[in-house]
């Protein structure tokens, strides 16, 4: 069986991540991450997603 894992940086997250890298930005604390299922099939990533497909983990 193949197993595909894919990590998506979102909209919201890119824009965290623009910022903290400009002189003097605020820092970024990555103190949780989460895993969904995909709810039985593989999504298509969405930069615009706002939560996970089916989340089984936090």
């Amino acid at each position: 069986m193949s197993t595909k894992f894919k990590t998506v940086i979102t909209t919201a997250g890119a824009a965290k991540l623009a910022a903290a890298t400009m002189p003097g930005g605020k820092k970024i604390n990555l103190n949780v991450m989460a895993v969904g299922d995909g709810g039985g099939k593989l999504p298509d990533p969405d930069a615009g997603q706002t939560q996970l497909v089916n989340e089984v983990w936090r």
